[in-house]
């Protein structure tokens, strides 16, 4: 007799089930068994009544396809466990029987097996069932000895199927075991399974007893995807889980995920290395292209230079009477800050041109500037001289935001500026260390960021963007992948105004008051619409504060006495008879509180980015865009100079805070 090789083949025992039972094998390639309708009408035309699916496979025939399944007399079912959540489903799409197979390819596949009929049966789980002919099946302690019915143990099979071992006879030791079966010993193999026997002789399956674990029919050890994340020179540690989906044991949506730790001198290390490199990219982008002109700029220019001002629409120069009106909105938002007083001592992040420097010039006791850039640090150096008023005032570094701890700053500063430059820090970690090393400094002092691009706006900036680009004849799903390929494409820093308004709870000791104020400017461009200015007012601390320091008297509002605009279904005309009711009133208020204004610049984009979430390109008989700024006219809006407006034709002071963009994309009166 010639002995047969010792390799497994798994085919095998399929091949030999159906002929040998006098039955025809059909074959069916992988691309009909994908196809629900391709698989139905093979199961038809074949007549086939019996099937083996993987466990996955034929939940997703139950599923989304059980005409495939309801034909089938006997469906054999393997690979992984059978989730008992699945099975009404099965049983309802399965009217014949259903056999839930289990075994280890070192038992040739199939080592027991359970004929599946009732729920009743299946309370905490599907059973494995018991040991299949020329077979068995014991649960054994860790010392090999067999346990009492219900207790836990590992699952050692044995019988015909075993296999002789692996390739490696190395491998062996530890799973292919002697195993004393009442007076005989038999050779079994561990198969690393949780198990219990119950007390009508079932087994359930209740787990792994290693790290290995069972994603669609294929083994993993999980000790080697950890061995593996440990491997990339930044993690100290790791570990991974198997993760189910929404409904417990959902093995469709299982996956592994890994959690490791940094190693903290490693993470520094990269992260200040790609923070520079960053920087860097930016200096030398602002040294050669965006100061180029510096050296021919007109005395007439200074701190009015837009130089490299472009539109993110079109690539185009911005409108230079639309630079200086948001240039004119930003210094008057500064002296708004200060409340009438002089600037006083000011450090600025990012001088650029010295379009803040020379337009606040009056009443500055000391200036200092930062800048990566060593032309703008020579051109401020230069043309500060032509101002009497700034004479020995300026003093100007070629620093980033980073150096600001170490300084050395003659006297500390009233008022921190960082306009337009939030948009190239590297992450939002490296502006909050910013903010920190801010606060280190150790005085009373108010933060200017002017200019923040605005994330909870970015999908609206890039609908606007599209439809600038490719008109107005646009698709909904045009638009819909356009903006999902810009969204990826960002490169700038984009932060959300929960940011700065959560820096009161993240630094509750230090920060008293965080504004979020919209652009006033009659110009619908990027600037007004998308960007917006934060300050941060920090609290008094062991130092007096300086006569330029303006501490924002806060008014704390209930919940219960905002009137939303959206609700009440308010107009410009319907809120107008609603201040002048409360200033006329007997009992006037002295602060009414308006929320959920939608704002006139973008109302038009928000809709469309509420269009772009919801709905589908079957709801629009028509052009979407017409359709969308249909919705938009129909909404009652107002804009920040409308609000302006307003409050002096009745008699009334106006703050405006626009702290809510993601929630609500409106302002708030």
């Amino acid at each position: 007799m010639i002995d047969h090789r010792g390799i497994v083949r798994l085919a095998k025992s399929n091949i030999m089930t159906a002929i040998l039972n006098g039955g025809t094998l059909v074959c069916i390639d992988e691309t009909t068994v994908l196809d629900y309708a391709s698989m139905s009408e093979t199961c038809i035309r074949e007549n086939i009544q019996t099937a083996l699916f993987t466990t996955a496979l034929f939940k997703t025939y139950a599923q989304n396809a059980p005409e495939i399944v309801t034909r089938l007399k006997v469906v054999f079912i393997g690979g992984e466990r059978l989730d008992v959540n699945d099975l009404p489903t099965s049983l309802k799409a399965m009217p014949g029987k259903i056999v839930n197979l289990y075994g280890p390819t070192e038992n040739t596949t199939v080592s027991t097996m359970y004929c599946l009929q009732e729920m009743k049966h299946c309370s905490n789980c599907v059973p494995i069932g018991r040991a299949i002919s020329n077979s068995g099946a014991v649960v054994m302690d860790s010392k090999q000895c067999l346990v009492p019915l219900g207790v836990i143990g590992e699952l050692v099979v044995f019988g015909d199927g075993l296999a002789r071992g692996y390739l490696d006879p190395k491998l062996d030791d530890g799973h292919f075991i002697p195993i004393r079966i009442g007076n005989e010993v038999v050779r079994g193999y561990r198969t690393g399974d949780h198990v219990r026997q119950r007390l009508d002789g079932q087994l359930e399956f209740l787990g792994r007893i290693d790290g290995q674990v069972k994603i669609r029919g294929q083994r993993v050890e999980l000790r080697e995807v950890e061995c593996a994340l440990r491997g990339h020179n930044l993690v100290h540690d790791a570990v991974a889980v198997l993760l189910h989906g929404a409904t417990n044991g959902d093995s469709d949506n299982a996956h592994i995920a890994g959690f490791v730790t940094i190693g903290a001198d490693l993470e520094d290390e990269a992260r200040d290395g790609d923070e520079h490199q960053l920087v860097s990219t930016w200096k030398d982008r602002y040294d050669g292209d965006s100061y180029t002109g510096f050296d021919t700029m007109q005395t007439d220019a200074y701190g009015r230079d837009f130089t490299g001002w472009t539109s993110m629409f079109d690539g185009k120069d911005i409108d230079k009477a639309e630079m200086n009106e948001w240039l004119d909105d930003t210094i008057a938002t500064i002296a708004k800050v200060l409340n009438g007083e002089p600037p006083g001592h000011v450090l600025e992040v990012g001088s650029g041109s010295g379009m803040i420097l020379f337009n606040i010039r009056d009443g500055l006791q000391s200036y200092v500037g930062l800048d990566p850039s060593e032309r703008a640090i020579n051109l401020i150096g230069k043309i500060s001289k032509s101002f009497p008023e700034l004479d020995d005032k300026v003093t100007m570094y070629k620093a980033t935001a980073a150096d600001v701890r170490r300084l050395e700053m003659a006297t500390s500063p009233d008022l921190v500026i960082l306009n337009s430059v939030a948009q190239h820090f590297p992450s939002q970690e490296y502006l909050y260390r910013f903010v920190e090393d801010l606060l280190q400094i150790g005085t009373d002092m108010t933060l200017f960021f002017g200019d923040i691009r605005s994330y909870a706006l970015h999908k609206d900036f890039l609908a606007a963007r599209v439809l600038r680009t490719i008109g107005k004849e646009v698709k909904l799903d045009t638009i819909r992948h356009m903006v999902e390929d810009m969204e990826k494409a960002e490169l700038e820093l984009l932060v959300d105004p929960a940011f700065f308004t959560g820096l009161a709870l993240r630094l509750p000791d230090r920060i008293e008051h965080v504004e979020i104020i919209p652009k006033k400017m009659n110009a619908t461009n990027e600037l007004s619409c998308y960007r917006y200015t934060a300050v941060v007012h920090v609290k008094a601390g062991s130092h007096q504060a300086s006569a330029a320091a303006y501490k924002q008297h806060v008014r704390h509002i209930p919940q219960s006495d905002w009137v939303d605009f959206m609700e009440q279904c308010l107009d410009r005309e319907s809120l107008s008879l609603l201040l002048r009711a409360s200033i006329d009133s007997s009992t006037p208020t002295s602060t009414l509180a308006i929320s959920n204004i939608p704002y006139t610049k973008t109302i038009l984009e928000r809709h469309m980015v509420e269009s772009i979430s919801t709905d589908q390109s079957d709801d629009f008989d028509g052009n979407w865009v017409s359709c969308i700024r249909q919705r938009s006219e129909s909404c009652s809006h107002l804009s920040v100079t409308d609000l302006h407006a307003l409050a002096e034709e009745v008699g009334c002071s106006v703050e405006i805070s626009w702290a809510r963009q993601y929630s609500q994309r409106a302002v708030t009166l």
